[in-house]
C-alpha cells in the first residue's frame, strides 16, 4: 500500500510538471512539490481510513 501511494505521488509529480511546463513553459517547482506532497497525504489518509477496524466484538 505504501508502495503503491510513492508510485502514485510520483507518477503524479512528472505529469504536473510535464503538463505545467507544457502549458505555461514555466515551472513552479514549489507548488508542483506542496501538491504532490498534498496529494500523497490524502490519497494515504483514504486508505487509511478505508481499512476496517479490527476489534473483538464480546465486551461482556
Amino acid at each position: 500500500m505504501l508502495k503503491r501511494n510513492f508510485t502514485f505521488a510520483l507518477l503524479f509529480f512528472v505529469l504536473i510538471t510535464a503538463w505545467k511546463w507544457v502549458s505555461t513553459s514555466e515551472i513552479q517547482w514549489l507548488e508542483n512539490i506542496m501538491l504532490t506532497i498534498g496529494i500523497t497525504l490524502v490519497t494515504a489518509f483514504i486508505d487509511w481510513a478505508s481499512k476496517p477496524y479490527q476489534y473483538k466484538k464480546s465486551n461482556d
